[in-house]
C-alpha cells in the first residue's frame, strides 16, 4: 500500500534531479571527471532489436543479439556526488531518507530501474517494520521523526548497501561508488564510513580491498534505523564504459604480479554446477566435447576474485551459462562470449556489447531451471568464431 501511495505523493521522493538541485543550492554537490566514472563512451545501446529476430523459434540456434525488443540504454550522466545533512538510513537492505522522511533515489537505484526499483525497495520496509512504521517514517510529521528512535547515529556514512548486492550489482553498481567516495574526501577531507551488508562475502570484501577500500573503516548493517549527520550519495552507478573500466583498472592493478602471471588456457568454461540453477544437466559430455577445442572448466566459486579476474583478463573465448560470473568479462581485453541460455534475458549481451567484444548466444532445451545442451549445434557454432 505504501508504494502506491507514493504515487499520490511524488513530493516524497527525491529524485536525481531534485537531488542536484538541492545540493547545488547548499554547496554540497561535487561532479567527477566523466572519463573517471560516467559516460558512454559513444556506445549505442538504445535501438531496438530487429524483429526478424523475436520471430524466430528455433530453441537451438545460436544468435547475436538476443531476442529482446529493447536493450537498457546508457545512462551518461556525469557522476557526482553529494552530502545530504540529516539523513536517515532505513531497512535490513536499507534505502536512505532525508530527514524529513524523503526517500532518496539515488540510494538504491538509477534512473533506468526507478519504478519497478522503488516498489520492491518500499515493500520490503513495509514488511519488515509494519504498516505504522512505514507510515511514520515517510509520511510522519517533523515533530514525529524528531522524537523517533534510531539504532544507530553515525557522523559522515555513505552505504554501499540494498536489496540488490549479487556478484553483478556488487562489482558494476556499488565498486564504482568508491570513485566517488574518493572525490568526496579530496573535496572535503572527510572520509565517510561505510555501511556495508551484514556478514559480507568473502568475494565482497576481496573486492573492496581490491579497488583500495581499508576495511577498517567499514561497518556492517545490523540495524534498522540510523540517523546520519552527513549521508553522502554518489549518483547511483550502472555499468557504462567508464564505470567498468575504471573498476578493470582498480581490480586488476591490485592483483599480485605472482597470480598474473600464472598461466593459464584462452579458452575457458564456467561451470555453474555448483549453483541451485541453470547448471548443465549434460556438462560431461558438453566439456567433453569442448576439450577438443582446447577449453578448460572452472568453478568461479572454487577461485578468490583476484584469480577469476586473471583468468578472464587471459580468456579469448568464454563459454558459460547465464549467471553473474560474467561480470567478470569486464576484466578481458578482446574476447568472444557465448551465453547458454534457458529464458533468454539480455545483460551480458548488453556487457560484452559495451566492453567491444563478439557476442553469441546458444538456447538450450530447460529442465526445471537446469539446461541441457544441444552438444552437436555447440560444436558447430565454435567451429564458426573460433
Amino acid at each position: 500500500m505504501v508504494p502506491y501511495a507514493l504515487e499520490s505523493y511524488p513530493e516524497k521522493v527525491v529524485s536525481r534531479d531534485d537531488l542536484i538541485a538541492r545540493a547545488t543550492a547548499e554547496d554540497r554537490l561535487w561532479y567527477l571527471d566523466a572519463t573517471d566514472g560516467g559516460g558512454n563512451d559513444g556506445v549505442d545501446l538504445t535501438g531496438r532489436v530487429p524483429k526478424s529476430l523475436l520471430a524466430a523459434d528455433s530453441r537451438r540456434e545460436t544468435r547475436s543479439p538476443p531476442p529482446v525488443e529493447t536493450v537498457q540504454p546508457f545512462i551518461d550522466d556525469t557522476p557526482f556526488v553529494c552530502e545530504v545533512p540529516d539523513g536517515r538510513v532505513v531497512g535490513s537492505e536499507p534505502i536512505g531518507l532525508t530527514a524529513d522522511g524523503e526517500i532518496l533515489l539515488d540510494t538504491f537505484t538509477h534512473t533506468t530501474e526507478r519504478n519497478t526499483r522503488l516498489a520492491d525497495a518500499t515493500h520490503a520496509v513495509l514488511r519488515e517494520r509494519g504498516f505504522e512504521f512505514a507510515l511514520e517514517t515517510l509520511f510522519g510529521g517533523k515533530a514525529q521523526r524528531a522524537a523517533e528512535n534510531v539504532d544507530a547515529e553515525f557522523g559522515t556514512v555513505s552505504m554501499l548497501t540494498n536489496p540488490w548486492t549479487n556478484y553483478y550489482h556488487w562489482t558494476v553498481e556499488h565498486l564504482p561508488k568508491i570513485r566517488a567516495l574518493e572525490r568526496y574526501e579530496e573535496a572535503t577531507g572527510r572520509t565517510p564510513t561505510l555501511l556495508v551488508p551484514a556478514d559480507p562475502t568473502d568475494w565482497m570484501r576481496e573486492l573492496l580491498e581490491l579497488v583500495g577500500v581499508d576495511l577498517e573503516n567499514c561497518v556492517q548493517w545490523t540495524y534498522g534505523r540510523a540517523r546520519a549527520e552527513r549521508l553522502v550519495v554518489p549518483s547511483y552507478p550502472c555499468a557504462t564504459p567508464a564505470t567498468t573500466r575504471w573498476v578493470k583498472e582498480r581490480v586488476l592493478g591490485s592483483v599480485p604480479e605472482s597470480t598474473r602471471s600464472q598461466p593459464r588456457p584462452n579458452r575457458i568454461v564456467i561451470s555453474r554446477r555448483e549453483a541451485d540453477q541453470r547448471r548443465v544437466r549434460n556438462e560431461s559430455e558438453m566439456m567433453e566435447a569442448l576439450e577438443e577445442f582446447g577449453f578448460r572448466s572452472y568453478v568461479l566459486e572454487d577461485l578468490p576474485v583476484a584469480e577469476q579476474a586473471a583468468l578472464f583478463a587471459d580468456a579469448d573465448v568464454v563459454v558459460a551459462p547465464h549467471g553473474a560470473g560474467l561480470t567478470n568479462m569486464i576484466y578481458a581485453d578482446d574476447l568472444t562470449v557465448v551465453e547458454l541460455f534457458g529464458n533468454v534475458r539480455s545483460t551480458y549481451y548488453r556487457m560484452a556489447t559495451m566492453c567491444g567484444f563478439e557476442y553469441r548466444y546458444h538456447l538450450c532445451e530447460s529442465r526445471d531451471g537446469d539446461l541441457r545442451v544441444d552438444v552437436d549445434d555447440l560444436r558447430a557454432t565454435l567451429s564458426n568464431v573460433l
